[in-house]
């Protein structure tokens, strides 16, 4: 397919900054916000995993870009995101892969069709997948997931902006609820409203009040979610309501939203070395109220045996030294449950820093 000037002269003219012969036409996702800085994305030949990218006008050349085998979704080495200046890429299991940008923690699974929004589940448009040893996930859920805007349609490049969102016109919906930890009502909760994308409204957020209530007002018509964010709430995860649509004034309850605390690893710290004492390690983390008990499963980092499963009453426990390899990495993670056995809160894992350690063991040196 040939691109008629002036679009023609402009792409061979890119095209030579960085040394690549042929454009292959195809259709994809473009992404646009109405105001900021502009990144323009053209695949080159099926044959080269180059492609063009266009950051403010100015070619940038990135290594591995790909379009998805259906041919609508552009799907980008997540290493690449690092290099545009998104976020960083966390030490993690050869499974898992966590991205963390400035507000938003992504976990990616390879070959899943859902990834974790901070600590929520989403779909994907494509399941992950492997290329050449490297992860490859979908870049218009990352644009989303970032707070960008990404429109589809029919043309030979992707465009996305990498302002923050536009500030959503007021309206006079409203938005009711209330927020519920352990069965009792929480008190000083900051409850945001989110869009269909998780996307953050901005100036939409209420603080619950001694009945764990909050109302939401001046809301636009549309898609949205109460949410309970653990950047204003570091004591608990992530938790989103049902989504609920807004119009023509109308003021909607939405189901209470249950929280989960997040537990804090005590001992060993996260990564730390630890050597056995009396053939045991030892383990403790921040108390949850309410909790009956606490489910301790231990695993090899990246592995997905367990090595020892114990409960313990209390925040704490031992585990065996003889279940355990020296200079081997492993991963805790805790749950919190009440007496009827429901979750109530849990080590951060998945969507969060693993809880991890080493074993280290001393080495006897005798003379030959």
């Amino acid at each position: 397919m040939t691109l008629k000037s002036p679009t023609h002269h402009l792409r061979n003219r890119a095209l030579r900054c960085i040394g690549l012969a042929a454009v292959l036409a195809l259709c994809l996702g473009v992404c646009c916000l109405a105001q900021g800085a502009a990144v323009t994305v053209t695949p080159t030949s099926s044959s080269h995993s180059n492609t063009l990218l266009l950051i403010d006008g100015k070619a940038v050349e990135v290594e591995s870009m790909k379009v998805a085998p259906r041919g609508t979704q552009m799907m980008i080495w997540i290493r690449e995101l690092e290099k545009l200046g998104w976020g960083e890429v966390q030490p993690g299991s050869p499974e898992q892969v966590i991205f963390k940008a400035e507000s938003v923690t992504l976990t990616f699974v390879k070959e899943q069709s859902v990834a974790l929004v901070n600590s929520l589940p989403v779909q994907l448009p494509i399941p992950t997948y492997v290329r050449d040893g490297r992860l490859m996930v979908p870049l218009s859920f990352v644009a989303k997931a970032l707070g960008y805007k990404y429109e589809c349609a029919q043309h030979t490049v992707a465009q996305i902006t990498t302002t923050a969102t536009k500030v959503l016109p007021t309206g006079d919906n409203s938005v009711t609820g209330k927020v519920t930890y352990a069965g009792k009502d929480a008190v000083g909760i900051v409850v945001r409203i989110v869009d269909a994308d998780y996307r953050l409204i901005q100036a939409a957020a209420a603080t619950t009040a001694e009945d764990g209530s909050y109302r939401i007002e001046n809301l636009p018509d549309g898609e949205f979610r109460a949410y309970v964010y653990i950047k204003d709430n570091p004591s608990y995860f992530n938790r989103a309501s049902d989504k609920v649509v807004l119009k023509d004034g109308q003021t909607v309850e939405v189901p209470p939203i249950t929280l989960g605390r997040v537990l804090t690893p005590l001992k060993p710290k996260i990564g730390e070395s630890v050597m056995p004492a009396g053939g045991r390690i030892e383990l403790s983390w921040s108390e949850c109220q309410g909790a009956a008990s606490y489910k301790v499963v231990v695993k090899k980092a990246g592995a997905a045996e367990v090595v020892a499963e114990v409960v313990s009453e209390e925040p704490k426990a031992q585990i065996a030294d003889t279940k355990l390899d020296t200079n081997a990495v492993y991963e805790v993670k805790v749950t919190a449950l009440d007496e009827e056995g429901e979750f109530l809160g849990g080590t951060e894992g998945v969507g969060g820093t693993p809880w991890t350690f080493t074993v280290t063991r001393f080495t006897n040196i005798t003379d030959a």
